[in-house]
């Protein structure tokens, strides 16, 4: 049940996340506008963190050495995509260093 439930939230948390991104939104990273509002006041990468709620919840409900594999890769790969994003904003955008200094990556207050 419980991994039901963060499946749910997670893909509520990522309909919420994408309004605020709005057209701000690619597949690949891009700095089309720097947004600091709604959940991106509390972390950089939002939809990230909604993601692999969703994706724990997944593997829960499918608990195996493989799915917990799964979750660390994606954990890895996602490391990787936040950091490359992140130049790529901190290039285009001056403010984007006060942002980063005053908002967590991934889980509020944390990391």
């Amino acid at each position: 049940v419980a991994g039901f439930v963060l499946v749910g939230v997670g893909h509520l948390g990522a309909a919420i996340v994408l309004a605020f991104l709005g057209r701000s939104f690619s597949i690949l990273p891009e700095a089309r506008k720097l947004v600091t509002r709604g959940p991106y006041a509390k972390v950089r990468h939002p939809l990230y963190a909604v993601e692999l709620l969703a994706l724990g919840g997944m593997a829960m409900q499918h608990w195996s050495v493989w799915a917990a594999a799964v979750v660390v890769v994606q954990l890895g790969v996602l490391v990787a995509r936040m950091r490359y994003e992140e130049q790529v904003l901190e290039a285009e955008f001056p403010e984007y260093g006060a942002y980063r200094q005053r908002t967590k990556r991934l889980i509020p207050g944390v990391w």
